[in-house]
């Protein structure tokens, strides 16, 4: 038995997997948080760039439709594409993912009432949100720590999804090893 341990005391095969094992998952945590990073500003971007040629469209021509709806139709169309006979896309996103907000600031206070008093400045605000990245938490989280809020709950939501990526991650990672070496 001592000799055992003695030979297993001299013997650092494995010590290269039990390294790889800790800097592993933070490898992981990083390339999934700059792929996240990326993916949510390019999915941002794409939106925005929706909703303002949806906001160019009702400014041209308002149908059948509300403005919301028009809105909510034109960032879909403008997010998914268009097939080759001038249709709209109906995939990845439809009109049930996106909401379309209107907001009026009369002297730079929100308000609910459908007009500002007289003699008050007014400014209207559309907001056009796509619910479309399942990891929605993960990026809100970012954003509460760019803004320094270090308190919001969003945070330990992302921290939870972070480390359980890590687990699975590191677990298919010790099967794949294991199963290469046997």
């Amino acid at each position: 038995m001592i000799r055992l341990l003695k030979s297993l005391r001299r013997d650092n095969s494995g010590a290269v997997l039990i390294e790889f094992a800790f800097v592993a998952p933070v490898l992981a945590l990083i390339s999934v948080g700059a792929i996240d990073m990326s993916n949510a500003f390019g999915k941002k971007l794409m939106l925005e760039q929706a909703a303002q040629r949806s906001i160019e469209k009702v400014m041209q021509t308002t149908g059948e439709l509300t403005v919301e709806q028009t809105i909510a139709a034109e960032a879909v169309c403008q997010y998914n594409g268009t097939l080759p006979n001038g249709n709209c896309k109906t995939a990845p996103i439809t009109t049930a993912n996106v909401t379309v907000t209107h907001r009026l600031e009369c002297n730079g206070a929100v308000t609910t009432d459908p007009d500002c008093a007289t003699g008050q400045t007014e400014s209207r605000w559309i907001q056009v949100v796509g619910r479309f990245n399942p990891l929605t938490y993960i990026v809100d989280a970012e954003r509460a720590l760019f803004s320094g809020s270090w308190t919001d709950p969003a945070i330990g939501w992302a921290v939870l999804a972070a480390v359980l990526t890590c687990v699975v991650g590191l677990w298919v990672g010790v099967r794949q090893v294991a199963k290469s070496t046997s």
